[in-house]
């Protein structure tokens, strides 16, 4: 609604009023850095039921790497990807598993403010499940910052919600795995998401057929 009402003032505006020009401008931008607010704050709230499809996960991870891949490089990163021929399809939600790697990659990117390279692997885990790492080559994270990375409005930026890897936390756990935070022997760090294998349902049982007759 606002948004609205600015566009139809502008309208009203005459040629040669730049200020009031500019100055809505700004309160537009205001407004949408706040529609943006508003619908993180609801995507932790209201976090959509699942739709679980079986999904190529290599795939899934170029795709959203692809997506992204413009923006890193506008700001000087890399985007690799080392993407294991062996991993199987696996049953997940596509919109919100690339939101959770949108995330990271946004993350990543204002980790190396100077620049680098961000690599995203996905490889078989032991346990038949997968396992989808995001490193880059920032200056780190400390400890006790790692431990509360994942908190709801826990942020080190002078800009942030703290929001972003709470849901994306909130979305690896939907699918039934976890997500940690790692230091690299060689610098930066590591967002590691263990996907679980999914398990084939369990037959249901019937009773027998001189049961089902006698009921």
């Amino acid at each position: 609604s606002m948004a609205l009402n600015l566009e139809l003032l502008e309208e009203e505006l005459g040629p040669g009023q730049k200020e009031a020009r500019d100055l809505l401008s700004a309160i537009g931008g205001e407004v949408e850095r706040l529609t943006g607010l508003s619908e993180e704050y609801l995507s932790v709230a209201r976090r959509q039921p699942l739709r679980l499809e079986e999904e190529d996960l290599g795939q899934l991870v170029r795709e959203a790497a692809e997506f992204m891949r413009r923006d890193l490089s506008y700001h000087g990163v890399e985007t690799r990807l080392e993407l294991d021929s062996h991993v199987r399809q696996a049953r997940v939600d596509e919109a919100q598993l690339k939101q959770a790697l949108f995330n990271l990659l946004r993350n990543a990117r204002e980790a190396m403010p100077n620049g680098g390279a961000v690599t995203v692997g996905v490889r078989p885990a032991a346990d038949g499940g997968v396992d989808i790492t995001v490193d880059d080559q920032g200056s780190g994270i400390d400890e006790h910052v790692r431990e509360r990375l994942f908190e709801p409005f826990f942020t080190t930026k002078d800009h942030g919600t703290g929001l972003g890897l709470a849901i994306t936390r909130q979305i690896v756990q939907g699918h039934g795995g976890e997500i940690r935070c790692l230091p690299r022997d060689s610098g930066g760090t590591r967002i590691w998401i263990h996907l679980p294998a999914v398990r084939p349902a369990a037959p249901v049982e019937t009773a027998p057929a001189e049961q089902r007759d006698a009921v």
